[in-house]
């Protein structure tokens, strides 16, 4: 005969049920009995301490600045390069997240060993193209595979930024990055096995009225080797000092192949339109100068200079005779 269970058994088994409810349902991040814990994925493990991460995100806000001038004195128009997130992801994600056709470069960070990658998204690509080839910085058509001339040009962008990326680095890595190759499909560029850690960079850039998106992508068995030095105290220690010769020189260089336009000016001559409509080959116009008055150097738009006109061997040249007074300006 089956046993009947009395009330009290009753209450007794409905308080156990709802004493293990209470343990299904007890907040993350403590045990009911008050022991800490922190969830782990195995499928993600953490590679970058957050300090490393910390510094790496340093490194590349410098990169992002200087960035900005390099491309905007390339394009001869302005350029905002902002830096957005640093995390760590699997690197199979990173691939899946990018569509075809890419920008894409994979090049090799000497002396680390293994490959990085660098990826433009190709809307922006095109707009500097456009820009490089004198255009006003627009996208014509749909967005396909660059040319072989337009990856010509494009690489030229990414050789500057390539340059700048090494100088970020000089305070942990005398790094010399050079370009391997392009792929426009993501999947062929497998510089690591799908399920690596990688550290992710990712850059918003502006150029003009547009905007996009640029990241780079560094495997964790790439950084390993230097991974110590990624330190906050040795960002400071290093990073962070700065060398007033070198700085000066670094300026004094850039200053030196600045082209500025330099013009003689023989003098000036105001004519009626009726008089210009009627000119003729042979017909001489009066200057505001004499014969032996000395003409003026306008370096840039500005009058610097008196100068005396002659030969040198079979050019035409003129010799500096003395600078303009302020009243002469």
């Amino acid at each position: 005969m089956a046993e009947v269970l009395t009330q009290e058994e009753i209450n007794a088994l409905l308080a156990q049920f709802s004493e293990s409810s209470e343990e299904v349902s007890a907040p993350a991040g403590a045990t009911p009995e008050g022991r800490a814990y922190r969830l782990y994925d195995f499928k993600r493990p953490n590679r970058f301490s957050r300090e490393q991460l910390r510094t790496i995100h340093m490194l590349h806000e410098t990169f992002a600045r200087h960035l900005s001038t390099t491309l905007s004195a390339h394009l001869r128009t302005p350029v905002k390069v902002t830096l957005g997130d640093v995390q760590q992801r699997i690197y199979d994600e990173y691939l899946s997240s990018m569509k075809s056709p890419a920008v894409m470069y994979l090049f090799t960070p000497e002396p680390l060993e293994g490959q990085a990658a660098i990826e433009f998204n190709p809307y922006i690509v095109f707009i500097m193209i456009d820009r490089l080839m004198g255009g006003p910085g627009r996208v014509r058509g749909r967005i396909r595979e660059l040319t072989e001339i337009e990856e010509n040009l494009a690489r030229s962008i990414v050789n500057r930024t390539m340059e700048d990326l090494r100088d970020a680095w000089d305070p942990m890595v005398k790094m010399r990055p050079h370009i391997d190759r392009y792929e426009s499909n993501p999947q062929f560029a497998q510089i690591v096995s799908p399920n690596d850690t990688v550290c992710l960079i990712t850059f918003q850039l502006k150029v003009g009225e547009a905007s996009g998106s640029m990241s780079i992508c560094m495997p964790h068995s790439t950084l390993q080797p230097v991974l110590q030095r990624l330190s906050t105290q040795h960002w400071y220690q290093k990073g962070n000092r700065v060398n007033p010769e070198r700085s000066f020189q670094a300026i004094a260089t850039g200053l030196e192949r600045v082209r500025v336009p330099v013009v003689a000016v023989l003098g000036h001559a105001s004519v009626d339109m009726r008089d210009m409509l009627d000119l003729q080959v042979g017909d001489v116009i009066r200057l505001n100068e004499r014969t032996s008055s000395s003409m003026t150097l306008v370096i840039g738009r500005t009058p610097k200079f008196h100068a005396i006109p002659g030969l040198r061997g079979k050019n035409h040249a003129v010799q500096i005779v003395r600078p303009l007074d302020s009243k002469e300006k």
